[in-house]
């Protein structure tokens, strides 16, 4: 895969403008800050619980570091969608080697996941998100995986419809429980 796709929005509100999906390096920190909040805001408003922190209470320097350190050991990838001003979205993907007993279990040894997959809300419908999912595809069938999984939220029918549009089906439905 070549480290650069480019992509060219159209919209009634911005003339055409290009965007970059790459791989994230240092000098996009605070970028990937940024939209990491911007998915913290965006999940805190439509799953209205507890059980995600309140935006203003999320230090998203703090997490990005943490997350990129974690995501360091685990083999993992963050590519981010960069317009000439700024970086407007991220996918984070991860390739997990399945354990004997799930090789005995599943048809495949490798699967990715995609962790996250964000887009300013002002740039999406410009097709970033697409093209942030094929860098993640592309990504994991380099490493080899045979499947590749991802989560959305249940009260977010419009991911939930962006993956379907996009080849994803569903696979299984997790619960969740204040206790």
């Amino acid at each position: 895969m070549k480290d650069l796709v480019h992509v060219w929005l159209f919209s009634h509100a911005f003339p055409a403008m290009k965007a970059t999906i790459r791989k994230y390096n240092d000098v996009d920190l605070d970028g990937l800050a940024a939209s990491f909040l911007g998915l913290q805001r965006q999940t805190a408003s439509i799953q209205k619980s507890a059980y995600y922190k309140d935006p203003k209470d999320f230090d998203s320097l703090e997490y990005t570091r943490c997350f990129l350190e974690e995501l360091s050991r685990s083999g993992g990838m963050v590519f981010v969608a960069e317009t000439e001003a700024a970086i407007v979205g991220h996918v984070v993907v991860r390739v997990e080697m399945l354990s004997a007993k799930e090789r005995q279990e599943l048809s495949c040894a490798t699967r990715g996941s995609i962790v996250e997959l964000f887009v300013q809300p002002s740039f999406q419908k410009k097709g970033i998100g697409s093209q942030l999912l094929q860098a993640a595809e592309e990504y994991c069938k380099q490493q080899r995986c045979d499947w590749i999984s991802v989560a959305a939220l249940m009260d977010n029918a419009e991911a939930q419809d962006f993956y379907r549009k996009n080849g994803y089906g569903e696979h299984a439905v997790e619960f969740l429980k204040n206790i």
